[in-house]
């Protein structure tokens, strides 16, 4: 397992990169339902699959794109659309925003999978320049569990090391 930092007082607060996506998305689900403009937002959807015991994300996130005029490279962040209370806690996450964030974790397992040999193809990102998205799949393993109090509580589960 790939140990992620939450950092202090951040908003994210889990201790997994594979659980902490699945938190973002989630949060950022939730502030597309929130959304204050004034047509609906709906570029996040997280499921819950019992059958294969997979939490699944599907984000078509805009993205914002740089050049840097010294060394041409390209850098792609997440565009600000929606603007929940985020704070990244000073752990492993570096990004500002929400949006940011969850590409950055998207990112991070994708390229984790790429590094490690038989590892699950689980976390997919396809970038669109010219319409300016990302689009990510991700289906990661999860676990269901009742809380003491009765809530559902789903948890995804490390699959990388």
């Amino acid at each position: 397992m790939t140990t992620f930092a939450p950092g202090t007082n951040g908003t994210l607060k889990s201790t997994s990169y594979e659980a902490a996506l699945l938190e973002a998305a989630q949060i950022l689900e939730l502030a597309e339902e929130g959304s204050l403009t004034p047509t609906t937002v709906n570029f996040t959807d997280v499921s819950f699959n019992n059958a294969q015991k997979t939490a699944d994300i599907t984000i078509n996130l805009p993205v914002t794109l740089a050049i840097s005029s010294t060394d041409g490279s390209v850098k792609i962040s997440g565009d600000a659309y929606v603007t929940p209370t985020f704070a990244n806690g000073g752990g492993s996450v570096k990004s500002d925003t929400l949006p940011e964030a969850v590409l950055e974790l998207a990112q991070f397992l994708q390229s984790l999978e790429i590094a490690t040999s038989g590892a699950a193809n689980n976390v997919n990102i396809v970038y669109n320049s010219e319409q300016r998205f990302a689009a990510i799949t991700a289906s990661l393993p999860a676990v269901k569990s009742i809380n003491s109090d009765g809530a559902i509580k789903i948890t995804a589960t490390p699959y990388l090391p």
